[in-house]
């Protein structure tokens, strides 16, 4: 029962280092955060050495940017015309158009 557990902060990676007396069998996150970052750095990199690359992502970036203003002004123009409807003003004129035509038969 006089086994100990030795861990040792290290600043540099904001994390703990194992010492002594276990072994750490979960490091998922960490790897995961790790790829992310390197990921993150290659496209930086690539951004950076490659101007076509750069341009790309750009225009990319605009043409959505665009395809999404098309998208909110086609729903502002449905909003309005649901807006622009007068049910009270139809119904009356149903309401009309069915007299009629119960009065024709």
């Amino acid at each position: 029962m006089g086994s100990e557990i030795c861990f040792r902060t290290d600043p540099e990676t904001t994390d703990y280092v194992l010492e002594a007396g276990a072994t750490r069998n979960f490091e998922a996150l960490k790897k995961a955060e790790d790829q992310a970052d390197r990921e993150a750095e290659a496209r930086r990199e690539e951004l950076e050495n490659n101007p076509m690359k750069l341009s790309e992502e750009r225009t990319a970036a605009s043409k959505n940017e665009m395809e999404v203003a098309e998208s909110l002004e086609e729903l502002r123009e449905l909003n309005r015309r649901t807006v622009a409807v007068d049910y009270s003003t139809m119904l009356a004129s149903y309401q009309k158009a069915k007299e009629t035509e119960q009065e024709e038969e």
